[in-house]
């Protein structure tokens, strides 16, 4: 939270009464809530409005779904990285990938590393592909991890794992 004064002005500027008296309880900048309130109303003083902006703050961004668990036939998976706000300019999203599966032979990510979620967009589907074997390996698990953001900061839910269940 923000607290500065806009502007001052004399208080017979305002009106010919011997007194300006006035108040703004709320108003809207942009997306920001502002709250303001008159700092003195005696006549022929200096009056200020003091304005207190409410800002959000970076977005999180994290994964929507945090265990996935699928066949080795499923070939394609989409898993949602969310934001929790929207914001005027892309987020990119770094991530490493990890686990008892084989990267790029089990399975693999098919975006760029960094991730980029679009302006204004409260998500983006990160897609996995899951590669179909006839090996008998018993349950292999991928993790993605989100391992650092550009324009967000990283929330709670930034580990994925994807459970691969062996169909052989």
């Amino acid at each position: 939270m923000h607290t500065c004064t806009l502007f001052a002005f004399a208080a017979a500027a305002l009106c010919s009464t011997a007194r300006a008296q006035w108040s703004v309880d709320s108003l809207s900048v942009g997306r920001r809530d502002v709250a303001a309130t008159s700092v003195g109303s005696t006549s022929n003083t200096t009056n200020a409005l003091a304005v207190t902006f409410e800002t959000p703050g970076d977005p999180a961004v994290q994964f929507a779904v945090t265990q996935r668990s699928v066949f080795e036939d499923t070939t394609l998976l989409e898993v949602s990285i969310t934001l929790s706000q929207r914001v005027d300019h892309d987020v990119s999203v770094s991530y490493s990938l990890g686990g008892t599966a084989t990267v790029n032979v089990d399975w693999r990510v098919e975006e760029p590393n960094p991730f980029v979620i679009p302006a204004r967009a409260r998500r983006a589907d990160m897609t996995l592909l899951v590669a179909e074997d006839s090996t008998q390996e018993g349950n292999e698990t991928g993790i993605v991890t989100l391992t650092g953001a550009t324009g967000a900061v990283l929330g709670t839910a930034s580990t994925m794992t994807l459970t691969i269940l062996d169909d052989d």
